[in-house]
């Protein structure tokens, strides 16, 4: 009995202490890279393997630092759960002016930590969450202090390292989805730092790290884009506007999202005219200009005023901007808006609030816009019939090249 009862335990030895192996040849050659195989900064699995001299001895952590994902050691989820395997490695990120100094520091990927080398030659550790990216761009200066920020998308929050004064600062986003805005990494205060927008739903999040706020602003209950680019410097103040389209209204911000002010754009189909966003009436900051059908509105931010301008005599909306065609046609501050209007040439001088036709015979096409006289403003050069002329819009006339 006493043997049966020693083979027994010998077997159960056998089960539960048997040593695991990890043959080198179950990872993917992907799984081994090198400070060389990446160039910027990039987020790789958790616990992948780094050739050569940046490997980490596995003794010099404890096994919370780093979990080996299973799909890179070769195990199935069983298998990892039984070991106690604790290899700990790190993976290059990137190098950059983390504190300051003018020297570009190089940082790893720790698996729930990131490890930044320090100036003396040492490393600091910084705890992240078990799971985390790096935001789209990744490294700014958020707080306005010499040195960048990195920020890191961990769900629900994000974080902000700041290796300068060496901690690592939470700001929560939204529990469900959310995204930064196109162009959401900008000064939008007048104030040394970045800001960081975020589309969460309704709203607009704003994380201004250097005041250590986070705030939420109101956009629309209903569906609303960027307008153009969105950010855009339309009153003639310091800092750029944000401006949003919210249907057939606008709705425009200023910096640091202050003062909305909604304009009405249309009731029917618009749309914002290909690089309409441009100075029209020789004063400071730019205007907003909109095709409505047989219309151009424009919308000034300045005077928190829009204008109206029939772009065809007879009220065609089958018209087009010539190529090249917001331009200084006048010689007088501000740029004009030529239009295709089919039997003519319509010149929108906005800063007279006047419009100019020129009648053309079709077929006609357009050949340049261009000074050719030395003279301020540009002439619209276009033939028909193979006969070639040019609009001298500053005398309102038509002549036909020699």
């Amino acid at each position: 009995m006493k043997l049966l009862f020693l083979l027994s335990m010998a077997i159960i030895a056998s089960i539960f202490f048997a040593p695991v192996s990890f043959a080198q040849e179950n990872l993917a050659s992907e799984d081994f890279l090198s400070e060389e195989d990446i160039p910027q900064a990039t987020l790789f699995p958790e616990g992948s393997f780094v050739q050569g001299e940046e490997y980490i001895d596995p003794s010099s952590f404890n096994s919370k630092d780093v979990i080996i994902s299973p799909s890179v050691m070769g195990l199935n989820r069983n298998q990892a759960q039984k070991s106690s395997f604790g290899i700990k490695a790190k993976v290059y990120m990137g190098s950059w002016d983390l504190n300051g100094d003018g020297n570009p520091q190089k940082v790893y990927n720790l698996g729930g930590s990131v490890q930044v080398q320090q100036g003396n030659g040492s490393y600091k550790r910084y705890p992240i969450f078990y799971r985390w990216s790096l935001l789209s761009g990744g490294v700014f200066d958020t707080d306005g202090e010499p040195g960048m920020e990195m920020v890191f998308n961990t769900g629900p929050q994000i974080k902000i390292l700041s290796d300068r004064s060496g901690e690592v600062r939470s700001y929560s986003i939204r529990l469900g989805s959310w995204a930064l805005l196109s162009g959401g990494v900008q000064d939008i205060d007048n104030q040394p730092g970045n800001e960081l927008l975020f589309n969460v739903g309704p709203y607009i999040r704003v994380v201004n790290d250097r005041a250590g706020k986070n705030d939420k602003h109101l956009i629309s209950e209903g569906s609303w884009a960027l307008l153009g680019g969105g950010f855009m410097e339309i009153n003639g103040q310091p800092g750029d506007e944000i401006v949003f389209n919210i249907g057939k209204l606008i709705k425009v911000f200023a910096p640091n999202f202050t003062k909305p002010k909604e304009y009405l754009v249309s009731t029917g189909s618009w749309a914002l005219l290909s690089g309409g966003v441009v100075d029209t009436d020789g004063q400071p900051g730019d205007e907003m200009i909109f095709n409505i059908g047989n219309h151009i509105k424009i919308i000034s931010h300045r005077t928190q005023k829009s204008r109206d301008y029939r772009v065809a005599q007879w009220g065609e909306s089958n018209w087009a901007l010539l190529l090249g065609g917001l331009t200084d046609t006048d010689g007088r501050p501000g740029a004009e808006i030529a239009i295709n209007a089919a039997y003519q040439i319509s010149i929108i001088c906005d800063q007279r609030g006047e419009v100019r036709r020129y009648r053309t015979r079709i077929p006609w096409s357009l050949t340049t816009i261009e000074d050719r006289n030395g003279k301020a403003g540009s002439e619209v050069g276009f033939s028909e019939y193979n006969k070639r002329y040019f609009i001298d819009d500053v005398a309102g006339k038509v002549h036909q090249e020699k």
